[in-house]
């Protein structure tokens, strides 16, 4: 198994949860409950890795025969164009990681399907590639923080930062995590 290794450490990754929170005065009110939280354990920090398939596709451009690789996640299918083929890295995560959900087949419809489909979207790849046959699938394990915090009414709630760009991750990655949760907690009982 091959997995993607953090670039963003644990004091940078709370930072940058910090930092999101002050934005506005809700934040700051919410940020000053937390740290005086009924609950010692919250808020924490938490680095998983999820589940995604790379699909790597031969076609034509006007180069002549290329490939691309795109990235599909395992729970989700969130699809995109994959180009971190440097940061792979060879072994199990140092953490904890997830099977996938999807089964390789359906990954490799919704990366087709989403590959056509940004193709015809974007003008300025239009005809530049012409998808043809798969060449290969493998899961790969990438990283996230999960900030768990409490909410006003004693609820947990959490955010989820990619830990390889430093960005909030997109809601659907939220629905992803959720799912990997559960499938693990099922699996255990």
């Amino acid at each position: 198994m091959r997995h993607i290794q953090s670039r963003i450490d644990e004091p940078a990754a709370y930072e940058s949860f910090r930092r999101r929170r002050r934005g506005c005065l809700a934040g700051l009110l919410s940020w000053r409950r937390e740290r005086t939280s009924v609950s010692p354990r919250l808020p924490r920090l938490e680095l998983v890795w999820l589940p995604y398939y790379l699909i790597c596709f031969r076609g034509q451009s006007p180069a002549g025969e290329q490939t691309l690789t795109v990235s599909v996640q395992g729970h989700c299918g969130a699809f995109a164009v994959f180009q971190m083929h440097e940061l792979l890295v060879e072994g199990d995560p140092p953490g904890p990681f997830f099977p996938p959900q999807m089964s390789e087949s359906a990954a490799v419809l919704v990366g087709r399907k989403e590959l056509v489909g940004t193709l015809l979207r974007v003008r300025s790849v239009r005809g530049s590639f012409t998808p043809e046959e798969m060449l290969s699938t493998e899961i790969v394990q990438y990283p996230y923080w999960i900030y768990y915090f409490l909410r006003r009414r004693k609820s947990i709630d959490f955010k989820t930062l990619d830990a390889v760009t430093g960005e909030l991750a997109a809601s659907k990655l939220k629905s992803a995590v959720l799912s990997a949760f559960c499938a693990t907690s099922e699996a255990r009982s």
